[in-house]
């Protein structure tokens, strides 16, 4: 019994089980890129296989994800595509600043979210 559990929470915890993938294709045509982000060409979204696309790698410095395409795995930009995944940004709480007088006339609600104890 002890081993079954801890097999069945190793799977989970595991990383491909919660993979990202890509949902759609935001650009025609697709620019294909190499690991360091240079063009290495570009598909027609007619020539695109099936969706979703699992994500084999991703490099967040770049903002690039490695896809399969066709057998070849290839780069691709996320500002081409829709994951299945959002990118999270953490901002410290020391860095946001409060509103001003200035922001009086600014009808728009800004708020610093629940990790924040800011007023």
């Amino acid at each position: 019994m002890t081993r079954t559990t801890f097999l069945l929470l190793a799977a989970l915890c595991s990383p491909g089980v919660f993979a990202a993938t890509v949902e759609a294709f935001e650009a025609d045509p697709l620019t294909l890129l190499d690991a360091h982000g240079k063009s290495q060409g570009t598909l027609a979204l007619k020539d695109a296989p099936k969706l979703p696309l699992p994500v084999l790698e991703s490099n967040p410095n770049l903002e690039l994800v490695q896809v399969e395409l066709g057998g070849r795995k290839v780069w691709l930009d996320t500002m081409d595509l829709r994951l299945s995944e959002g990118k999270i940004v953490t901002t410290p709480c020391e860095r946001l600043s409060n509103s001003q007088k200035a922001d009086t006339r600014n009808a728009s609600t800004i708020g610093f979210g629940s990790g924040c104890n800011k007023p």
